[in-house]
């Protein structure tokens, strides 16, 4: 399936704080950007499932300022220039109408398939032909939805009650939407499951730039009036750049946090559905882990080290390196990471949200009263958090993404002293190579190159001494 030819821009969605996938999940860490079993980010895997459909250059990414140089590195094939930086997260709605706004310039006649990027969809092939549908339903002026028909009732998703048939796209069905019911409770989800008549909805939205505009200034004035303030001049076919800059950066923090389902397509006379034709999973909290990871004879799913006895229906995530252990229990996610560990049972992982805000801001308080004078640099290889331990002496942490090469460093007067914490690679000090494992000391002396390459994300703690006077 290839839609290259067809004036179709495909729009990743990258924001969002993924508070339910704490402790992993943290400010500076969204959810999307974390790799999952395959070592691939969940951001990864959703631009690959559109490489078969559009050329590279046809693919844009919305996601906060501060995540760029997590976006380059997941998705090198990005173009700089297709990067929407929010300056503040909004929701979806002011999310899609900023990128309806700063697109239409490149084509006025495209198609947008807006993808959230923290999905876990079984068979690309099927995928593809589903979106190539909801294009060729949306080429009517519709907003298209992608609906998939539920297997539990689950009360963690919203619902799209499907209505007539108003056609057929690609060899599926395309259905007019009746209502949209946000995340009901058991019994009515279980009524929902056995009707036939509703289906998940997994937050695909497919429809032309213009229609987009024009539903969100039907339905949503007080966005569409801020979108207008920020196409005072021309959006420039350039992104955010200069004047047009500057007013994105002045209005878009006025925006209404609300999501295109709520303010858009339960109001909107004009949604059509097209059910998936794909086992999806949409990685909202930890129990979703279940679904991806492999399960032993009990149901228990593990990544990392764990040792189980007597356990039924557990998640395991033990990140940290630690061997977690446990022994007679059921239905529990377990999250052992280097800031905090979690354990709660699976049917409660919709309040880890709950606890993850004043636990993250009680995270930072504890980082202050421990890194003091501490300053984070962001790099295009990763980032470094500097802070004085005592004296003279500094520390870093330095992180380097996987398959990214730090830059030649060098030390012009002072020893470093560097501490591998998580991860894998090589370190060149000079002309020659050390390997880099967990666990493993390395010495950086003065005025020599040294420079670090990553195999996986690499997590590394370096002490230095102070400057010595040069002879």
């Amino acid at each position: 399936m290839d839609l290259t030819g067809d004036h179709v821009m495909v729009l990743l969605l990258a924001g969002g704080r993924g508070e339910r996938f704490w402790p992993r999940s943290t400010r500076l860490l969204p959810k999307q950007f974390l790799p999952m079993p395959d070592e691939k980010s969940l951001l990864r895997h959703t631009f690959e499932r559109v490489a078969g459909l559009v050329d590279p250059a046809s693919v844009f990414v919305i996601t906060g300022q501060e995540f760029k140089e997590l976006v380059r590195r997941d998705l090198p094939e990005v173009p700089d220039s297709n990067l929407i930086l929010e300056p503040v997260g909004r929701n979806t709605a002011p999310a899609l109408g900023l990128a309806a706004l700063l697109l239409a310039p490149r084509d006025p006649e495209a198609v947008l398939v807006a993808l959230p990027a923290d999905h876990h969809v079984v068979g690309d092939a099927r995928f593809r032909a589903t979106i190539a549908a909801a294009v060729a339903a949306a080429a009517a002026d519709r907003l298209v939805t992608v609906g998939v028909r539920p297997t539990r009732a689950e009360t963690g998703y919203g619902y799209i009650r499907t209505g007539p048939l108003i056609g057929e796209r690609s060899g599926l069905p395309v259905h007019a939407v009746r209502e949209f019911v946000e995340k009901p409770d058991v019994e009515t989800a279980r009524r929902y499951c056995e009707s036939g008549l509703y289906l998940w909805n997994c937050g695909i939205l497919v429809a032309k730039l213009a229609i987009l505009r024009e539903e969100i200034a039907a339905h949503l004035p007080e966005v569409d009036h801020l979108l207008e303030q920020m196409a005072a001049g021309n959006p420039s076919r350039e992104g955010l750049r200069g004047q047009m800059a500057a007013r994105v950066a002045a209005c878009f923090p006025a925006m209404p946090a609300i999501s295109v389902d709520h303010g858009v397509l339960e109001r909107s006379e004009r949604v059509a559905v097209v059910p998936a034709d794909f086992p999806w999973t949409d990685m909202g909290d930890w129990a979703a882990l279940s679904r991806v990871l492999p399960l032993d004879e009990r149901g228990n799913g593990v990544r990392g080290d764990a040792l189980l006895r007597d356990c039924d229906g557990l998640v395991v995530d033990a990140f940290s390196g630690r061997l977690v252990v446990a022994l007679g229990t059921k239905d529990l996610v377990i999250v052992d990471s280097d800031r905090a560990v979690l354990v709660c049972p699976k049917d409660r992982v919709q309040e880890v949200r709950a606890v993850a805000e004043p636990a993250a801001a009680g995270g930072e308080a504890l980082e202050r009263s421990r890194l003091p004078e501490g300053r984070t640099i962001q790099q295009p290889w990763g980032r470094e958090i500097w802070w004085a331990v005592a004296g003279a002496y500094a520390a870093r942490l330095i992180q380097v993404y996987a398959r990214r090469t730090q830059g030649a460093q060098r030390f012009r007067r002072r020893h470093e002293t560097i501490l591998v914490q998580r991860g894998e690679g090589r370190l060149l000090i000079g002309d020659n190579w050390c390997e880099l494992r967990p666990g493993s000391v390395h010495a950086l002396p003065p005025g020599v190159d040294y420079r670090i390459e990553a195999r996986s994300d690499l997590t590394l703690i370096g002490v230095g001494t102070p400057e010595v006077a040069e002879s």
